[in-house]
């Protein structure tokens, strides 16, 4: 089983591309904070999900993410050396009230919550 859940804060404004086939891809990292430690980690968010992140999250605002885990791999251009990276593939996120907010907020009403088709 491939299965995690988060919830932190935005640790920037989530960044919105596009595939060549023209899916939304939306990149975002969160802040997990326990007892003694802040764990820094990074998602993606595709298509309905990815727009609604980017749509209604700023950075420092709170969100609850489940998802999956998947390992990207690529050949770095300046050494020729095999990187590889760790991220969390965001398949349901839920707005949760909190954080820094202010007036780039979403409005109090209940949030979307999103699931892959």
């Amino acid at each position: 089983m491939n299965k995690t859940f988060h919830i932190g804060n935005l640790t920037r404004d989530p960044e919105l591309r596009t595939t060549s086939t023209g899916k939304s891809i939306a990149s975002f990292g969160l802040a997990i904070q326990d007892a003694k430690d802040t764990i820094f980690l990074d998602f993606e968010a595709w298509e309905k999900t990815a727009d609604l992140v980017v749509k209604y999250k700023k950075k420092g605002e709170p969100l609850a993410v489940e998802g999956r885990l998947k390992v990207d791999s690529w050949e770095d251009k300046s050494t020729g050396q095999k990187r590889t990276k760790l991220v969390i593939v965001a398949e349901k996120v839920e707005f949760i009230s909190g954080g820094k907010g202010g007036e780039n907020s979403p409005s109090p009403k209940p949030a979307p919550k999103s699931q892959p088709k």
